[in-house]
């Protein structure tokens, strides 16, 4: 990362980062950190692993592609949501050590949507290769664009970066805030960022007060979307609540229900809910609804669960390009979940080599290729 000191200038421009770096800025009382930018960052070849290769003068880029992964735009006010859970992580945790990171929370998830806005918006500045200058050619998402694979948290994905339509990252009550982070029921595990009573990232680790972040993190926008065709795989958020449970009956209609929990019962097994959500077993989830804290929340069918087949065939209902994302349609032959590789339709193949630059690219196989997130 280097030595130099991160300067106070908002961050205005995201570019490339032989350019410059955005890095985390000093550390305040409790260790929240704001984002800072510095100096660029070299290139460096690789001479050791295949020689030096052609003189950079007579190097011809094959291919240049962006490469965009885990978005996890999420819906932050959901039911289905587990981020009572996520305490059993924290430092003061007395089964921290068993444990280890859940990842069922994070202050920050509130900006999924605008953080997703914001890397399209970068993608669209950079627009070629910093080698050789060649234009991107597209992007590719690589799974997990969903975080709790809700039919509206796939569709305000595909909106995101299609551009060109209005998107709302909120649901339920579209007048009002229902989630953890409010004080309808205060629980101090929670960033609140309006303030109100004290919480733990609040007074522990310094997070700011930003008494209309809520508003901020609801307020819709017009999505800018990507100037260049885009593919997409589908990966474990995308098809099963929390990445790990399918959804069955009880949990769609968890989902699209009216409470939400904030705090779990006094006397969960902590250890034992963790297992079984980790092994994809359902009987987790309605351990949880036993006597914990819950709060209302607006119903909403748009919080429904989606199967792959759902999330593939949503690709198709797109205003970028190409239709289907690179998923085949199932009425194609090649059923859903399949991405669909042309070589002789791609420039790549105008290549003097272009057999072994597709092996290379990992893009060899003229049939169907099943493509899994990791």
């Amino acid at each position: 990362m280097g030595r130099s000191s991160p300067s106070t200038q908002p961050i205005i421009r995201l570019v490339i980062t032989l350019e410059r770096r955005i890095v985390r800025g000093q550390a305040r009382e409790g260790g929240y950190r704001r984002l800072g930018v510095v100096g660029g960052e070299p290139r460096q070849v690789r001479t050791e692993l295949v020689g030096s290769g052609r003189p950079p003068g007579e190097r011809r880029p094959l291919l240049a592609f962006a490469h965009l992964s885990d978005l996890h735009v999420m819906d932050h006010q959901s039911p289905g949501r587990v981020e009572l859970l996520d305490r059993y992580a924290d430092p003061d945790s007395p089964i921290r050590d068993r444990v280890g990171m859940v990842g069922s929370y994070r202050p920050q998830e509130l900006f999924t949507y605008q953080v997703v806005e914001a890397m399209v918006k970068a993608i669209d500045a950079v627009g070629a290769s910093p080698v050789g200058a060649r234009p991107l050619d597209f992007a590719v998402v690589t799974g997990d664009a969903t975080d709790n694979c809700q039919h509206n948290e796939l569709r305000a994905y595909i909106d995101l970066l299609d551009g060109g339509s209005m998107v709302v990252p909120d649901s339920g009550d579209l007048t009002r805030y229902q989630g953890v982070a409010d004080s309808v029921v205060h629980d101090h595990r929670y960033w609140h960022p309006h303030g109100g009573k004290p919480d733990l990232p609040r007074a522990r680790w310094g997070l700011p007060r930003v008494p209309d972040g809520l508003d901020m993190a609801r307020a819709p926008f017009t999505a800018t979307g990507l100037r260049l065709p885009w593919y997409a795989v589908y990966g474990n958020h995308d098809n099963q609540v929390k990445g790990t449970v399918p959804a069955n009956q009880a949990l769609a209609d968890t989902l699209v229900g009216e409470r939400k929990h904030v705090t779990p019962p006094d006397r969960l097994d902590a250890l034992d809910v963790l297992r079984r959500l980790d092994l994809g077993d359902h009987s987790a989830m309605a351990a949880l609804a036993v006597g914990a804290r819950t709060r209302a929340v607006a119903p909403d069918p748009r919080r429904r669960p989606v199967a792959r087949d759902e999330h593939v065939l949503e690709h198709f209902r797109t205003r970028g390009s190409p239709v289907g994302h690179g998923f085949a349609h199932p009425d194609d032959g090649g059923g859903p979940g399949l991405v669909r590789v042309r070589p002789r339709r791609h420039p790549l193949c105008r290549a003097r080599h272009r057999e072994r630059a597709w092996r290379l690219a990992g893009l060899h196989r003229r049939r169907p290729a099943r493509l899994a997130d990791g």
